[in-house]
């Protein structure tokens, strides 16, 4: 693939202004502020990859294994006979670029399966529970030995409230994930485990039904889909809310939750210009409201997805790059709960030490912005990495649904 150099501790960028405002392209992509030792951690930028062939060039932290080849029915094809391979290469990648790995569990071999003649479109027999729960502990265990000290965070199963991934009941995903649990403790007390993360507002009765069984004893994290397709990235602040109220109702709100599986698919389609503008807007969002890891999806995915980051030949869209230059607004700063106002007009505020900076966006079009007062800019960069130098006291800019990066540097 054409691979595109960009690290996600630059950025870069500018948005032509009108007569207060001088702009020119830059070759350097971060603020002169340094980074601070707190707040956004690389993890919290987590990436779907399908293909180990087609391994990011850009930095994130963080990537979750599901549509890769490495499922249970991948790795032992055949019960006893397994095939490393794949993995292998995947947890290799990701060392070489410090990059943790989520592995998710889920889906039956058909030799395993429940129902092994059930229609499952990843193939016969998948989507149902093991039929004998050993079968289930030994894969567990093969797998967290084999990857001991290498693999640190599992996910027990994808989205089970949708029959296409799992046709089982509730309390049988419970009964799984307490024994995967015990295992992983067992062989490695620092794993983290997360719960099995349903979709979009469909999922929301199946993790209450789930959590109501007990199935939070057996999770450090919780995981959740925030798929809000077709609607903006604002609409995932409204899906937080409500998963948030769910976890508060089963003592379950102390823990982490991640965003282990978001993008925009079919039959919704997008500009480039939209590409980027959704890509940042769901990042700086998500935080503030509580989510702590977020995985895209997908770097490499052009079938389902429809809000892409390459193309089919590999290539980078404008996307990967607003990918980088987000990483890099918020990476190591704390970012507040972004606000909004009734005409659509949004704002986040990123602290590193006493050093504050904005990104203000309008998710209706574009509008006139007045810069509250304490502000004082004289640096913009928008969500492409070009930066605009703004003439002292400039107090009005034009915004756009795409985010812009306001605050003090050169």
């Amino acid at each position: 693939m054409i691979l595109l150099v960009i690290l996600a501790f630059f950025i870069g960028c500018g948005e032509t202004q009108k007569s207060n405002t001088t702009t020119s392209p830059s070759t350097q992509t971060t603020p002169s502020t340094q980074l601070a030792s707190s707040g956004v951690s690389a993890q919290y930028f987590g990436m779907h990859v399908h293909d180990p062939k087609n391994w990011p060039s850009l930095s994130f932290g963080a990537t979750r294994l599901w549509d890769a080849g490495v499922t249970w029915p991948s790795l032992e094809p055949t019960r006893g006979q397994w095939n490393f391979s794949r993995l292998d290469n995947f947890v290799s990648l990701s060392e070489q670029t410090h990059v943790s790995v989520l592995m998710t569990l889920g889906f039956s071999p058909q030799w395993a399966s429940a129902r092994p003649n059930e229609s499952c479109p990843y193939g016969p027999g998948e989507a149902a529970e093991p039929l004998d729960i050993q079968d289930w502990r030994d894969f567990v265990q093969t797998v967290a030995t084999r990857y001991k000290g290498r693999i640190h965070e599992y996910d027990i199963w994808n989205e089970p409230s949708d029959p296409n991934f799992f046709t089982g009941t509730p309390a049988k995903m419970v009964e799984l994930a307490g024994e995967a649990y015990k295992i992983l403790k067992q062989v490695d007390p620092t794993i983290t485990v997360v719960t099995p993360g349903p979709p979009g507002d469909t999922g929301k009765a199946w993790l209450d039904t789930y959590l109501s069984l007990g199935g939070g004893n057996y999770a450090d994290v919780i995981g959740y889909h925030f798929y809000v397709n077709p609607d903006p990235p604002e609409s995932i602040a409204y899906m937080v809310s409500d998963v948030q109220a769910i976890l508060k109702k089963y003592g379950q709100a102390g823990k982490p939750l991640w965003n282990t599986e978001t993008g925009w698919h079919w039959p919704a389609s997008f500009t480039p210009e939209q590409e980027s503008a959704y890509l940042a807007r769901s990042y700086l969002l998500s935080w503030g409201i509580g989510v702590s890891r977020f995985y895209w999806y997908a770097w490499d995915d052009h079938d389902w997805a429809t809000l892409q980051l390459t193309n089919a030949d590999g290539s980078t869209r404008p996307s990967a790059q607003t990918f980088a230059v987000v990483t890099g607004w918020m990476l190591n700063s704390d970012v507040s709960k972004c606000s909004s106002d009734a005409g659509g007009t949004w704002i986040c505020n990123l602290s590193q030490g006493t050093v504050t900076s904005h990104v203000v966006w309008n998710q209706n079009g574009t509008s006139t912005f007045s810069i509250p007062q304490g502000w004082n800019p004289t640096l913009m960069i928008d969500d492409a990495g070009q930066r605009t130098t703004l003439s002292p006291g400039v107090a009005v800019l034009q915004i756009s649904p795409a985010p812009a990066w306001l605050g003090t540097g050169s």
